[in-house]
């Protein structure tokens, strides 16, 4: 395919992805199993709103079966049919969508069996504490289905065990990247093209797939079908093994999804991941500080990038971002190099808010600090700006101070748990880059967690 700026994200979010994903798995090796729960919710969420090229990943099912594995307590045998009939459980995110419940409701009133819903609980909770009390809750049931968002990873944890009930999934989500193939023993799609997605871009069986019915079918059209997937999901093997994800090409279905998710204002980064789930990860798990550079010349980047790491002499690693805003082919050789070392991203356009927007989307430090390529970082006003922000009660991302003596060069921000829209935040970081600086009276950058001048850089 021409290259395009869609293959441009698509391949920045497979490194972003992999990224996340060899954390968690070095986390698993130093037998850290909540940091790496914590690690592969983020990398989950990331590929689900940001398309990463392919719809399954094998290292995501492997880390899955061990992560369930460590989950103290029974397997989870099928239970005996008891004198109701069989059991069966539907398992929903806390927030269930009216689709989900739709189909919830056509499975109590046609399928042959008893029907109760759990939830998965809260957010904020513990993956593995979750997956702990759903799998308790699910004990006693004779199928279980799940209706869960694509990036919960709680019930493939809960359902990883080798000995368990047959598992349904319901494929709500049949065009966005979503893990647990090899958790369920059959998938079940609104829409033919769900069902093609399943067996060719998540190497799922053609036997273990099936079609519903639209909702406007009637009750014997449902009752027939839902009798047909009860009975194959308790006929198939409940070992299947993960499936390969084998290297392909990316396809023009991978660039539609690129452009879907942004209109369906879906794709924020990794800074919308830490909105939902930043509160599971210690603050020891990120790094301290975010530099996110707008890199206009080759040279000056790299020297750039230089200054910033000789600068830093905290504790903590660095994470780099360098938003390339010029266009130029020698950039694109540069960010080839730093890669692994810097994550490259380029902004769609030369505009100098755009450049902060698209580069801080992709920051997770405890800190950013967005500069031009040419400043030259003061790691003492870092430092200071740190210490008056621990502990406040700030938003998401507040400009608290500059980082060298021209203040419009560089701002640091505070990226943390926000209840207001990103695209107010970044309004918030707009507002205060049109500041004029220096005229008499203007305090320039403001703290805006005391309201008093930050004093910090001069």
């Amino acid at each position: 395919m021409t290259s395009s700026p869609e293959l441009d994200r698509l391949g920045l979010h497979q490194i972003v992805l992999e990224s996340f994903i060899d954390r968690a798995e070095a986390a698993l090796t130093r037998n850290h199993q909540d940091k790496a729960a914590s690690l592969l919710t983020i990398a989950v969420d990331v590929a689900s709103r940001n398309h990463p090229g392919r719809f399954t990943d094998d290292r995501i099912e492997r880390l899955v079966r061990v992560l369930a594995a460590s989950i103290e307590g029974p397997d989870l045998a099928a239970a005996p049919v008891g004198d109701d009939g069989p059991d069966v459980v539907h398992v929903v995110s806390d927030s269930p969508t009216g689709g989900v419940e739709a189909i919830i409701d056509r499975w109590a009133k046609c399928g042959s069996c008893h029907s109760r819903v759990v939830s998965v609980g809260s957010r904020s909770t513990p993956v593995r504490e979750r997956a702990a009390a759903l799998r308790a809750e699910l004990r006693g049931a004779t199928t279980v289905v799940v209706h869960t968002e694509p990036d919960d990873v709680t019930p493939l944890i809960a359902l990883g065990a080798w000995e368990r009930p047959p598992v349904i999934f319901v494929n709500h989500n049949d065009t966005v990247f979503w893990p647990g193939v090899s958790s369920f023993d059959l998938i079940v799609s609104h829409r033919a093209v769900g069902s093609a997605l399943a067996v060719d871009r998540r190497c799922v069986p053609v036997g273990r797939t099936m079609l519903l019915p639209p909702l406007s079918a009637d009750h014997e059209v449902w009752t027939e079908v839902l009798g047909v997937v009860e009975e194959r999901a308790h006929a198939v093997s409940r070992t299947l093994p993960p499936p390969p994800s084998l290297p392909r090409p990316f396809e023009q279905r991978d660039v539609d999804l690129v452009c879907e998710l942004d209109m369906a204002h879906r794709s924020d980064g990794l800074l919308g991941a830490l909105e939902r789930h930043g509160a599971l990860l210690d603050h020891r798990d990120r790094p301290v500080l975010s530099v996110v550079v707008l890199a206009r010349d080759a040279d000056e980047t790299v020297e750039c990038l230089h200054r910033a790491l000789d600068a830093w002499t905290l504790t903590g690693t660095v994470q780099l971002i360098v938003v390339d805003m010029s266009g130029d082919p020698e950039m694109e050789s540069v960010l080839g190099e730093l890669k692994g070392t810097a994550l490259g991203v380029k902004a769609t356009d030369g505009d100098s808010f755009s450049g902060v927007a698209v580069g801080l989307k992709w920051a997770w430090g405890l800190y950013a600090a967005v500069i031009t390529d040419s400043a030259t970082p003061m790691v003492g006003a870092c430092v200071v700006a740190m210490e008056t922000l621990v502990g406040a009660q700030s938003r998401s991302v507040v400009p608290i101070a500059g980082l060298n003596e021209n203040e419009p060069d560089g701002v640091l921000l505070r990226l943390g748990v926000s209840q207001e829209p990103i695209e107010h935040v970044f309004a918030q970081v707009r507002e205060h880059m049109a500041k004029p600086s220096g005229d008499e009276g203007e305090p320039g950058l403001l703290d805006l967690v005391s309201g008093e001048p930050a004093g910090v850089g001069h």
